[in-house]
């Protein structure tokens, strides 16, 4: 998205303003919506409220696809990505605890590269 565009969106306290008139059955909807809209946002909700075995696997998954690419396959090593991956997970939760084993994760997979 170019800055040009950026410049022309609604601010957050417009939104804000809009999703404070909803009713609780509109929130769910529009929480549903998000859910739905992509993997990321999935990943964010399902780290956010700790659902699943392991709320650290889908960044582990990224991380890992990431830095340590199936060659034969041509994949390529994309570090951008991985990085992605571990400053998404910090910003669904705060827990310094993840986020170290995560950063460790991403250097064993480095390392197996």
């Amino acid at each position: 998205m170019s800055v040009e565009h950026q410049e022309n969106l609604p601010s957050w306290a417009e939104v804000k303003k809009i999703i404070n008139s909803y009713d609780n059955k509109q929130l769910i909807g529009l929480v549903g919506d998000l859910y739905r809209l992509s993997a990321e946002n999935k990943a964010f909700f399902n780290t956010r409220f700790e659902l699943g075995k392991d709320p650290l696997a889908p960044y582990k998954y990224i991380i890992q696809s990431a830095i340590n690419p199936c060659q034969e396959k041509g994949e390529e090593l994309n570090l951008k990505v991985a990085n992605k991956a571990l400053t998404s997970y910090a910003k669904a939760v705060d827990n310094p605890r993840g986020e170290a084993e995560l950063m460790l994760f991403y250097l064993e997979s480095g390392n197996e590269f």
